[in-house]
């Protein structure tokens, strides 16, 4: 997937379900991030990676809109004054992004891996020392008894 396939699959999950000013104002967030990060140097690929779905993606900026009009939550696209400023709105969309970026699935992903590994390891330092277990209580014993002596 490109940047291009990216937005286009973020505008059609937005449209007819968010206002247009909530569609534009994501559309041209995540293209000024996406141009942010490769002036940066990183990967188009690594960069869109990081972002995760742009249909799960859609999916959290309808819920916050959701949450929104039921008085529970705030939404960082769409919900301000026509007074407030580009800056202010910058920094809504960055907060927006930072929580919403796909980052919850990679961490759960990690914590599965790490869960994995764990485990793998434990099992092996439990046969590692079942296998010693009679080699070391043989060892105890015999000190146990020269030591009497």
């Amino acid at each position: 997937m490109n940047k291009t396939d990216f937005l286009n699959e973020l505008k059609d999950a937005l449209i007819g379900v968010a206002p247009p000013q909530v569609v534009n104002d994501n559309l041209m967030y995540y293209e000024e991030y996406i141009a942010s990060e490769l002036q940066k140097g990183r990967d188009e690929e690594e960069v869109l990676q990081g972002l995760g779905d742009p249909r799960l993606l859609a999916r959290t900026i309808i819920d916050a809109l959701s949450r929104d009009k039921s008085g529970s939550a705030q939404p960082y696209y769409g919900s301000g004054d026509s007074n407030q400023s580009a800056t202010e709105e910058s920094s809504s969309q960055k907060a927006y992004s930072k929580v919403y970026n796909g980052n919850s699935l990679s961490c759960l992903i990690t914590f599965v891996i790490f869960l994995i590994v764990f485990f793998i390891i434990s099992a092996l330092l439990l046969k590692v020392i079942w296998f010693l277990a009679p080699v070391i209580l043989a060892l105890v014993v015999l000190r146990f008894l020269f030591k009497r002596r």
